[in-house]
């Protein structure tokens, strides 16, 4: 024990500048808010520093602490606090004053943002192709017919309706489905203040993800400009409850498959909506096949938002069989390939390396959520799921849950685990499976 003593004597008689001594007393004490995401390391002994901004992340008591401090600066004087580098899109100019991190680009950075040379008149017309594909398949969910409807009226049928697809996620349209409404949710109220009080949710979930999800992940993932989201801008990231999700399933897929970037693979997104997560895996894993399965109008905004992000990118917009066929027989590989139900389940046996589906499959019926199972035992090597254990009987959803759903393959888990967002998350590999190899080039 006389050793530590001794230790804090030469530390203070060291030829250390006063002010280096001052920081590394002062990052010691702020130790009590950060978490492992943060930790206090050096060199030498007695002597921390604090890092760039933006590698700080906050424990409970270090979030609760900041949006105290936030909250206070809102309710007095309608601002948040000097120095902590938060702006909300469309109500102020960002004052972000961080040094800059080399090679931590951020996705929007990366985005070509291409919007004026998409054909939007070529984009309606492959809906019109997706939606006779569709249409000789099979029936959706009284909820999801409800969502088609508005989808349509909203943005098929509307006079100007290109206007509005450039703005489709701008959370001003009336529609049911989350999906083009939830960047505005807490962020479209009336009041400045209530907007920037909301907002801080985000920040707060930002730094809770810290404890799960790399470091990286969270410097780079930040939310596209297509569409026209809601979003709040931290720390130079934009920031919304999508991107939040995306960094999480991101960082899992790529966590817990190694060997995803070893080879070119086909990777497949269930219901992935308008390709919020395949940008993101497109821009964190690279080079693969990205297959989006979707209804046809969720379809439409998946053309124009990842177009719009990928200027340069093959895309095929696949509507039968004969098209899977050329898809098979070409020496060219896509990046992008559309398709809807009816097309999928025709997918030959291993062709996708990795199927995907976050939370959909809850919104399906009993008999739709089996035939995708089918489906992905047959056509899949890796399924990775987010999705509802239990069943659930209301006004919007009358489904079974995943535990009640038949899988007739053997599956090995990789990764099982109950999310913050009340899901059962699971990525499992198939054993029981003679694989041809198609899902890598």
């Amino acid at each position: 024990m006389k050793t530590i003593p001794i230790r804090f004597k030469k530390y203070l008689s060291s030829y250390h500048r006063p002010n280096a001594k001052i920081e590394s007393l002062a990052r010691f004490a702020f130790s009590v808010f950060t978490s492992q995401a943060s930790p206090l390391s050096s060199e030498r002994s007695f002597l921390f520093k604090f890092p760039p901004k933006q590698l700080l992340f906050y424990n409970s008591l270090g979030r609760c602490a900041y949006y105290t401090y936030n909250a206070l600066f809102i309710l007095c004087a309608r601002r948040y606090a000097p120095g902590c580098n938060i702006s909300i899109d469309m109500m102020e100019k960002p004052n972000i004053s961080l040094q800059r991190l080399n090679m931590a680009r951020t996705f929007h950075e990366l985005d070509s943002k291409d919007e004026g040379q998409v054909d939007l008149q070529q984009l309606f017309e492959d809906y019109a192709k997706h939606l006779q594909a569709y249409e000789l398949v099979e029936d959706d969910s009284d909820w999801w017919l409800k969502c088609r409807s508005e989808f349509a009226n909203e943005f098929v049928r509307h006079p100007d309706r290109s206007a509005r697809i450039r703005d489709f996620r701008k959370g001003s349209h009336s529609t049911s489905a989350a999906l083009l409404n939830d960047s505005a949710r807490l962020l479209g109220k009336r009041s400045k203040r209530a907007n920037m009080l909301l907002s801080l949710r985000y920040i707060m979930s930002y730094h809770e993800l810290a404890r799960s999800v790399s470091t990286h992940t969270l410097l780079t993932n930040s939310e596209s400009f297509i569409g026209n989201p809601k979003a709040i801008n931290y720390r130079g990231i934009r920031i919304n409850e999508r991107t939040l999700r995306y960094s999480y399933y991101s960082d899992n897929i790529n966590n817990n498959l190694p060997d995803i970037c070893s080879k070119r693979r086909v990777i497949a997104d269930i219901g992935g909506g308008y390709g919020g997560l395949i940008r993101a895996l497109k821009h964190k894993l690279g080079s693969h096949t990205y297959v989006l399965c979707e209804l046809p109008e969720t379809l439409l905004f998946a053309s124009y938002y990842l177009r719009c992000n990928f200027k340069g990118s093959s895309f095929k917009e696949c509507t039968s069989v004969e098209d899977l066929e050329s898809i098979y027989n070409s020496e060219h590989n896509y990046d992008f390939v559309l398709m809807t139900p009816g097309v999928f389940h025709r997918i030959k046996d291993d062709w996708i390396y990795l199927a995907i589906n976050t939370t959909s499959i809850g919104e399906m019926t009993k008999e739709t959520q089996q035939q995708y199972i089918k489906s992905i035992e047959s056509t899949s090597q890796h399924f990775y799921s987010v999705n509802r254990l239990g069943s659930r009987s209301d006004d919007k959803y009358n489904t079974i849950g995943f535990s009640d759903l038949d899988f007739m393959r053997g599956w090995s888990p990789l990764l099982i685990r109950y999310t913050r967002t009340y899901h059962y998350e699971v990525l499992g590999r198939k054993v029981s499976s003679n694989a041809r190899k198609k899902a890598e080039y």
